[in-house]
């Protein structure tokens, strides 16, 4: 006679109260009292959640989840005056499935759904440092990982999407800081992280990105790579343990990212930079105690390069990468 199979079910439930406080930009009036905008939220956001997991050996978990959040937040204008409230019950589902056809081997699905913080509308927009209420944000994920020997390789796809935010034109001629739209990223990212030989340990990991602003009523916002999202990035690390000194590594790192627009048109853009940090690392002991030397140098080729792109305010920068740069670090266990 077989023994029954039992699938344990966990339930529970989670009550928290919190209060959210975010404040715009302002200026300070001939008063001495600061003259900005603010928002605040406050509610008892319980939460909820149930995991059913299957645990047949060589079958696979399954988790569910959501969370009930109750939702109060109003925004004040720069006299302090109520500008906006926001008041939204929702539930936020969180699944995750995970399946291992071998030991070495699993399969993963997940599906989230979040809140999202509104932005703040820039200063030359008709409703200036307004911000603007919580989103919805939606992330779907589906990878393997297996462990070869010490090596674990990974590849995931994912699915994001988010509120596009941004100043919409008015018919009046006005620029209007509005919510429309959305912004979505899909992509494959491949990662590799392990032993690749008795000294060698590698860190890999390349990924290819298509970030695209949809539905927002502007074509030329659209069809284009979004601002400050590479198509592609890839970062190598690797750490080498120096056979016959006891406690030496080497340290080395390759960083690349492609090229990124500088602007909602997609008219400007930064070149795709590629940059190496190298160092070391002894481990000896001091005293009895564990002392750990570090030396990194990051950016070891003194390249120049545009880091990122992007808005503040409405406005675009351009942030420059650090020059090369050197850190000695002893860390001692006490």
């Amino acid at each position: 006679m077989a023994a029954p199979h039992h699938r344990p079910f966990w339930f529970g439930q989670r009550i928290r109260r919190q209060r959210q406080h975010r404040s715009r930009p302002g200026r300070v009036r001939a008063d001495g009292c600061c003259a900005g905008s603010q928002a605040a939220s406050s509610g008892q956001p319980p939460a909820c959640a149930a995991h059913g997991r299957p645990d047949r050996p060589g079958c696979g978990e399954l988790s569910l989840g959501a969370r009930y959040v109750q939702l109060d937040e109003r925004s004040f204008d720069r006299d302090g005056q109520l500008e906006r409230r926001t008041r939204k019950d929702t539930v936020l589902p969180q699944a995750a499935l995970l399946f291992k056809p071998q030991q070495n081997m699993s399969l993963y699905a997940s599906y989230a759904k979040s809140l999202a913080a509104g932005g703040t509308a820039p200063w030359f927009a008709d409703n200036a440092d307004e911000i603007l209420p919580p989103t919805d944000a939606y992330q779907l994920e589906t990878g393997a990982k297996i462990d070869l020997q010490g090596l674990r390789l990974g590849a995931a796809l994912f699915d994001i999407r988010q509120a596009y935010q941004f100043t919409q034109p008015q018919a009046d001629g006005g620029l209007l800081y509005v919510q429309q739209g959305r912004l979505h990223n899909r992509g494959l990212e491949l990662s590799a992280d392990g032993a690749a030989t008795r000294q060698l340990r590698l860190f890999a990991s390349v990924a290819a990105i298509r970030a695209r602003a949809e539905d927002t009523g502007i074509g030329e916002y659209e069809g284009h790579q979004a601002i400050n999202v590479p198509r592609l990035r890839a970062s190598v690390q690797a750490d080498y343990s120096v056979p016959g000194i006891d406690g030496l590594a080497l340290l080395g790192g390759v960083q690349y990212s492609g090229r990124k627009f500088a602007d909602r048109l997609g008219n400007a853009s930064v070149p795709a930079y590629t940059v190496a940090n190298l160092g070391a690392r002894y481990a000896t002991a001091l005293g009895g105690l564990a002392t750990t030397w570090r030396l990194n140098v990051d950016n070891a080729f003194d390249k120049r390069y545009w880091r990122d792109s992007g808005e503040y305010q409405g406005d675009a920068y351009l942030f420059p990468g650090a020059p090369r740069t050197a850190r000695l670090t002893v860390q001692v266990d006490f």
